[in-house]
């Protein structure tokens, strides 16, 4: 096998560059707002506290071989004749088909610290899985379906998260990377090289979504000042909003019947706003404990129970205080059920209710488990 190609400055020159400039940040203000020092009494405690008497939870299945799950897709992966329902965790991945088994094990070469996500050019196609390089704590890196290093990107600014997707709508993929300090925001091909760069103070999240099928990608961040600014193919800035007091982290969801993730997420005091790819709001949920600026995964998607009864899942992650938390709301926004789980949780999917069920599921990765919920009545 080839070597790995290695983009970017080296893990040491990263160092000898950054500790110097920690202070110097900090006093530039170019990092997010600093977070409350101890935790809320409402999240001390792991609990239900809303809805528990209408939405039940039981375990589906246990899948340690993955590490910590950080990703649920279900969809055609590999040219697959049925659909699958794919866990991804720190140290790799499993296929899983209507008996609730792992069929296809992957082992990533290297046991990664933060989230690994499934990313795919095409449906159906061979999938890649990206090591979003979240916090300054390790690199970019791209693995192959079977778990095989594709490319590692570093940088002298230190990474603070990366995304994937179709930026030109040519069928390729790129990976928007965004940076510590002053580094910006960097685009990278398929092949991890660097296609432009362009100047923010400290790029804190990354996604990359399209409005519409083959459409070119939106590449949307927040930064330091605590806004979220969403850029064109090229990089251009089209748009910057603060939709609540501080944006830090924020995710993307599927909202109501679309296909794909073609809406935000962003979690602000006691609510969650969701926008469209123009920043526009949709609607504003419910969410109560929720506070702004959390440094940690936002995640989200609709779910359908029996007769019509549709939610929206959403998943905030506190990594700072240990803890996360699942709201599901109503049409209406009102909120319908919220659980807090003592560690962190990141991943939510569903598997529709064709696949061997009867009902839709709600599924939700929390370390080597999946749990499945439904609505008891």
């Amino acid at each position: 096998m080839a070597p790995v190609q290695k983009i970017g400055g080296s893990a040491i020159s990263r160092l000898l560059l950054v500790v110097p400039l920690l202070g110097f940040g900090i006093m530039l203000g170019c990092f997010p707002a600093v977070e409350p020092p101890k935790i809320p009494d409402d999240l001390r405690m792991a609990k239900i506290d809303h809805g528990k008497a209408d939405f039940g939870k039981k375990l589906f299945n246990r899948y340690q071989e993955v590490g910590r799950i950080t990703d649920l897709r279900y969809g055609r992966f590999n040219h697959d004749t049925q659909p699958r329902l794919a866990v991804v965790g720190t140290a790799g991945a499993v296929f899983v088909g209507s008996d609730q088994r792992a069929q296809q094990p992957i082992h990533f070469t290297a046991r990664m610290s933060n989230r690994v996500v499934l990313i795919q050019s095409r449906n159906g196609e061979a999938p890649v899985f990206l090591a979003r390089g979240e916090n300054w704590a390790e690199n970019v890196r791209l693995f192959n379906e079977r778990g095989a290093p594709l490319w590692e990107y570093d940088s002298l600014w230190g990474i603070n998260d990366s995304a994937g997707g179709d930026v030109n709508a040519d069928g390729q993929l790129e990976f928007a990377v965004g940076l510590n300090g002053w580094g910006g925001i960097r685009l990278l091909s398929a092949q991890g090289d660097e296609v432009w760069t362009k100047s923010a103070g400290n790029v804190w999240h990354v996604e990359i979504a399209s409005s519409e099928a083959g459409a070119p990608g939106r590449i949307i961040h927040s930064d330091a000042g605590g806004e979220l600014t969403i850029r064109d193919d090229s990089g251009e800035v089209v748009r910057i909003c603060r939709p609540t007091e501080y944006v830090g982290s924020f995710g993307l969801t599927r909202w109501a019947s679309e296909p794909q993730p073609r809406h935000l997420i962003v979690p602000g005091n006691n609510v969650i706003e969701v926008l469209d790819l123009n920043g526009q709001q949709t609607a504003q949920l419910e969410a109560p404990g929720c506070v702004t600026n959390p440094t940690g995964p936002v995640t989200g998607t609709p779910v359908c129970f029996p007769k019509g009864r549709c939610y929206q899942a959403t998943l905030v992650d506190y990594p700072h205080w240990d803890r996360s938390v699942l709201y599901l709301n109503d049409q209406t926004g009102k909120i319908a059920y919220r659980e807090v789980f003592e560690h962190p949780c990141t991943a939510v999917g569903t598997i529709p209710a064709a696949q061997g069920v009867k009902d839709e599921l709600l599924l939700v990765g929390y370390g080597f488990d999946v749990w499945k919920y439904a609505k008891l009545h």
